[in-house]
């Protein structure tokens, strides 16, 4: 006859929620599940699974929270004639290794810190940097640079004198750089009716970009002074425009003509007291 047998049957417990809990910095349910890490370091995270049944089943694992690469340089000269050398000094943090893409006509690459590179043609190019960590994890920063004819054009305006509660006045001038190239360490001459002060612009003033420049001395409106004029020192495609000044007492003032001896074209400069400007 037949042989009794014996079976086992056994029933699923679903799973019916999940809740996490991300050290001490905050919980979450469900899964998936998104949680964001303020800080860096090493953060026990704990999954519990309960059933329909009842029954809890925690796990714990460690979790390490590093900082991302942040991809970063400057580049020397940012614009000039062709061939034009540029240094790039890589000023990136939290990375390991690097992929430069100079972006010119070749494709040119490099996995150097802090290269150089020339640039042949003329034309406007945008070198990029990726950063990387030893995680893989990457950051890409790119900057602009302008192989050009270089045109060089700087033009004052605004020229004015701020009262201090002193007394005495603080002057302010605009300049604005109409050329094609950056303009740095630019020479300013003032001459206060006699005395002749230079100061530099620190300020990197960019191709059609304007910086108001307060300067770095003040002074008192004396009797004996009749004007009050700041100069460019910057040999360029226009002069007339190179020179703003005040008049303080006499409604015309007249400057000796330049350059002397002349190359063919002479400048006159003038102040009018009721606009101020040469």
């Amino acid at each position: 006859g037949d042989k009794p047998s014996a079976s086992k049957t056994t029933r699923a417990d679903p799973v019916s929620s999940q809740s996490w809990v991300f050290g001490t910095l905050g919980t979450a349910t469900g899964s998936p599940t998104n949680f964001s890490f303020s800080n860096t370091g090493n953060v026990n995270v704990t999954l519990a699974v309960t059933t329909q049944s009842g029954c809890t089943y925690p796990v714990v694992k460690p979790v390490n929270i590093i900082s991302p690469p942040q991809a970063n340089f400057t580049a020397s000269p940012l614009a000039g004639p062709s061939p034009l050398t540029v240094q790039f000094t890589n000023t990136s943090v939290n990375a390991t290794s690097y992929q430069w893409a100079f972006n010119d006509e070749g494709n040119s690459t490099s996995t150097q810190v802090s290269p150089t590179f020339m640039y042949q043609n003329l034309g406007q190019y945008q070198p990029q940097l990726t950063a990387y960590n030893a995680q893989n994890c990457l950051h890409a920063f790119s900057a602009t640079i302008n192989v050009v004819n270089p045109v060089v054009e700087v033009a004052l305006s605004g020229l004015e004198l701020q009262e201090l509660q002193n007394g005495s006045f603080k002057p302010a001038v605009t300049i604005f750089n109409h050329g094609n190239i950056p303009i740095s360490n630019l020479g300013l001459l003032i001459d206060m009716a006699g005395p002749v002060i230079r100061e530099r612009v620190t300020q990197i003033i960019m191709p059609n970009t304007s910086y108001r420049h307060v300067l770095s001395f003040e002074f008192p409106i004396t009797n004996d002074m009749s004007y009050f004029c700041i100069e460019a020192e910057m040999e360029d495609t226009s002069l007339s425009d190179n020179k703003v000044c005040m008049n303080f007492e006499h409604p015309f003032t007249s400057f000796a003509p330049y350059p002397n001896p002349s190359n063919g074209e002479l400048h006159v400069d003038w102040i009018m007291k009721d606009d101020g400007m040469v």
